[in-house]
């Protein structure tokens, strides 16, 4: 079964802020600007299939669309880099 789950701060869900070294997260890129926008933590670290489909807005130019696991990746921040704030 999909899930069909809509992101948006105005919900409780807040957008991700801050990568930390060696966590892995889930990631699309906005199909209007082409940047890359972090959904959450990954907490199956790269193993979990994804199902769900996830509507977002984009937080760079606004854009709100649809994506599924087809264009969801994995990000893996390495190790050795500092903490990063988006």
């Amino acid at each position: 079964m999909l899930a069909f789950i809509s992101l948006e701060t105005d919900q409780g869900v807040p957008p991700m802020h801050t990568l930390h070294s060696g966590e892995w997260y889930l990631r699309y890129i906005c199909v209007s600007c082409k940047s890359k926008q972090v959904l959450f933590p990954d907490m199956s670290k790269g193993e979990a299939r994804i199902t769900a489909t996830y509507e977002v807005s984009c937080t760079e130019c606004g854009n709100r669309a649809s994506y599924d696991g087809d264009v969801i990746e994995r990000y893996h921040y390495p190790e050795d880099a500092e903490a990063r704030v988006l």
